[in-house]
């Protein structure tokens, strides 16, 4: 679930992570180790290896979506340091594969995963 006020402009809001999608349930685990002061006390946020697995998974629904594929790049094009053997595990976990339409916008190293994936699949 998503709160943002009614508008044209982006504007900050809350997101409400549901347990029913398959990645929400670890990612709310980890967020528990991963809290961040924001001025007035901690609060566990997601970690930057579940952000880009809902991101991934929200392409799923919708290949083309700007904002999930901005904020994809914007991690990747940044270097961030990563677990990427995670963001693999995860991806193969949960069958989170790169829709056709969205390869041009993603990094090689996502690609290679999701690849191997739809490979396995098909043997």
């Amino acid at each position: 679930m998503v709160g943002r006020p009614e508008g044209d402009t982006p504007s900050a809001g809350v997101d409400i992570l549901l347990p029913a999608i398959p990645w929400v349930e670890d990612a709310v685990s980890r967020a528990q180790l991963n809290a961040v002061d924001f001025g007035f006390g901690a609060v566990p946020v997601l970690t930057l290896e579940d952000v880009v697995i809902a991101k991934l998974y929200a392409l799923r629904a919708k290949p083309l979506r700007v904002k999930d594929l901005d904020d994809l790049q914007s991690i990747f094009g940044a270097d961030h340091e990563m677990d990427r053997a995670y963001v693999a595990g995860q991806m193969r976990r949960f069958g989170i594969t790169v829709p056709r339409e969205a390869e041009p916008f993603l990094p090689d190293i996502v690609l290679k995963i999701s690849r191997d994936i739809v490979r396995t699949r098909c043997r």
